[in-house]
């Protein structure tokens, strides 16, 4: 059975105006090409998001958070793409993750959400001026041996691209994975659970000849598979 794989949606517009939430097709592909169903998921409070900064947003009433805890039980594994804000049914989601010990891959922003719903600190994040570059092939990142991602990976460097302007400049209880050659943490893991990982760059910009966003992709469907087995397992004998 292919694992449903949850992708966190973003508002945005259409050309007349309308509400839709979207998901990246990049990662959709990726998603479908190594095995996995993707599953657009939207917050529950939809209204409020087309209407307020999401500064003002309130906290998910408990109501929501059971709405969407419903639509996370089917899910197997969840991607957070890359965004602009981080919300409160972003933090449920990735808390979800931890509790479920369920795959988690964090791409940009979703990185830096592991570090606000987890670590639980605003302070962790600050911006920096020189890592949103157009070109694909951006700098390079450093991988930290003993690490989940040096074993996905197998190497000790790799080639990314970047396209953020805030980063992760310090962590609590999560663990560094990846640095850039200035000092800039790249990527993240979560040691409490099997397979929770955060980039700040973005493997799905590449083709699918790419050796290291395959790896990736492939690894992080790979574990929801066996987390699918195990939930149908449990299923079965309870």
């Amino acid at each position: 059975m292919k694992p449903i794989i949850g992708i966190v949606s973003t508002p945005n517009l259409d050309s007349n105006g309308g509400k839709m939430f979207c998901t990246d097709s990049k990662i959709n592909n990726w998603v479908i090409r190594c095995g996995g169903i993707p599953l657009s998921i939207m917050p529950t409070n939809i209204d409020d998001v087309f209407s307020k900064k999401y500064q003002e947003l309130n906290k998910l009433s408990n109501d929501e958070i059971k709405d969407l805890v419903k639509i996370l039980d089917m899910c197997d594994g969840i991607v957070k793409p890359g965004g602009t804000s981080i919300q409160s049914f972003h933090k449920v989601i990735y808390n979800y993750t931890v509790t479920k010990n369920m795959p988690y891959l964090g791409i940009c922003n979703g990185m830096q959400l592991m570090v606000k719903a987890y670590d639980n600190d605003e302070e962790l994040i600050k911006t920096t001026n020189n890592h949103y570059i157009q070109d694909v092939n951006a700098h390079n990142v450093h991988i930290e041996n003993g690490t989940l991602l040096k074993k996905i990976l197998n190497k000790d460097v790799v080639l990314v691209s970047s396209r953020h302007n805030y980063c992760v400049h310090n962590l609590n209880k999560l663990k560094v994975s990846g640095m850039s050659e200035d000092d800039v943490i790249e990527a993240i893991e979560n040691p409490k659970c099997k397979f929770n990982v955060g980039l700040q760059w973005h493997p799905e910009l590449f083709d699918f000849d790419n050796e290291d966003s395959f790896n990736i992709f492939n690894s992080f469907i790979k574990e929801a598979t066996i987390y699918n087995k195990q939930k149908v397992y449990k299923k079965t004998i309870y």
